[in-house]
Order: structure tokens, then C-alpha cells, then sequence
């Protein structure tokens, strides 16, 4: 066959086979997907296990950024009416120390003798404020975390029992350590960024502070040894 009739037929058999072979493509692909969803790690799997990391990825990072910035503000915030009658300082160890390991809370007891003779003797009075946090580094079961802000003090003043003396504001920067214990973050370690403390978990001896009125500085106690020097 030849001529107008034979140009007619070609163009036909063309659009026909493209069509087969269209059609043949997309079953052999909605098989392929099917097979590769159905079976163990294929790429259904492995997408759906991609997009689960990043959720829980931002979730934990929220979480940790969260449990530092509660454990520093409550850290640095304690006064005379959380004095018991023995002295010490159980309103404050009450609301941290759900926030710690219990290795913490070990470290910590052996520092707060310190702090609960200056608060009963001077009546002094702190709060903290974080002003920055950032999650540093995390994995499944535990994150270090970056936080920075500053604490203040007052204390009443001995000349007028009515008033207050203000301290200034000292800056703080921390790597807070935390682990997940049971799915829930504890703070397991508490270190400043700009002096040698090796850390909480690990005492050693705090400066002694001197009274408030000598010639010495007032009692600057927001936590053992990193309220001396630190800064952001």
C-alpha cells in the first residue's frame, strides 16, 4: 500500500504502540509500588521512617530546649519562704529535684548547704530569667543544651527593715545535660561556660561569700560557685 492511504496508516500504528507501551509502563510501576510497600525497608518504608525521624526530631529538641529552660529558671529562683524549720531550703529541693537525675540530686544536696545558711542568715532572695536556649547536640536518650540569661538577688536592708537592697544582675551561660529517663528529660548535669567547675555532677569547693554591709561583696548565691564570673 502506498501513496495518501499508506501516510494515513503510519501515523496510526505509531499513536497505537505508544499507547500500549504507556499502558504496560504504569502497571509494571503501580506493581513495583506495590511490591516495594508491601515487602520490609522498601522505599515506602523507608520514606515513612524519614518523615517519623523528623517529627520526633523536632519534638525532642522542643522537649529539651523546654526541661533546661524550667530546671535554670526554677535553679535560680529560692528565698526565705522556702526555708522549713530545719533550715532547709525543701520548697526550693521540692520543685527542682523532679527535674534531675538522681545522680544530680546527689551532687546537688552536697552544694545547697551552702546556699540554705546564706538565704536563713541574710534572707536573701533570687530569680532567674533565660533569655536564650539552644539544643546543642541530642540523640535518642539524651541532649546538651545551651542556655543563657541572668539571675538577681535582694536581700532586706539592715538599715530599713522595709526595704530591700537590689544586687545586680549576674549573666549566666550553662550547658545543661540531660538524659531521658522512662521517656521524660532529667537534668543530669549543670556546667558554666566561663569558669574551670568541672560541673555539678562532680563537686568541688564553692567561694565562701561574705556578708551583705562589709566591705567585701554581698552574697551573690544564685547557684554555688557559677555565680562568680559568669557572663554571656
Amino acid at each position: 500500500m502506498s501513496g495518501p492511504a499508506a501516510r494515513r496508516v503510519a501515523p496510526l500504528w505509531w499513536v497505537l504502540s505508544t499507547l500500549v507501551f504507556l499502558v504496560v509502563a504504569c502497571l509494571v510501576f503501580v506493581g513495583w509500588v506495590y511490591l516495594d510497600r508491601a515487602g520490609e525497608g522498601g522505599i515506602g518504608a523507608r520514606t515513612e521512617a524519614l518523615r517519623a525521624d523528623t517529627v520526633d526530631a523536632a519534638q525532642v529538641r522542643s522537649d529539651a530546649r523546654q526541661r533546661a529552660t524550667e530546671f535554670v529558671e526554677e535553679f535560680f529562683t529560692y528565698g526565705p519562704d522556702d526555708l522549713d524549720d530545719q533550715g532547709s531550703l525543701a520548697g526550693f529541693k521540692d520543685r527542682i529535684r523532679p527535674l534531675m537525675s538522681a545522680k544530680f540530686r546527689t551532687a546537688l544536696d552536697q552544694r545547697l548547704l551552702q546556699i540554705e545558711g546564706i538565704v536563713a542568715q541574710y534572707e536573701v532572695r533570687s530569680a532567674g530569667t533565660v533569655q536564650g536556649v539552644g539544643v546543642a547536640s541530642f540523640d535518642e536518650d539524651s541532649a546538651e543544651v545551651l542556655v543563657g540569661g541572668w539571675g538577681t538577688q535582694a536581700y532586706p536592708n539592715p538599715e530599713k527593715e522595709s526595704e530591700e537592697i537590689k544586687g545586680d544582675r549576674l549573666p549566666f551561660r550553662f550547658e545543661v545535660s540531660l538524659v531521658r529517663v522512662d521517656g521524660e528529660w532529667l537534668v543530669d548535669n549543670l556546667d558554666s561556660f566561663d569558669d574551670q567547675d568541672e560541673g555539678l555532677a562532680d563537686p568541688t569547693e564553692a567561694p565562701e561569700p561574705s556578708a551583705p554591709g562589709s566591705s567585701e561583696p554581698s552574697p551573690s548565691v544564685p547557684v554555688p560557685s557559677e555565680s562568680q564570673g559568669d557572663g554571656q
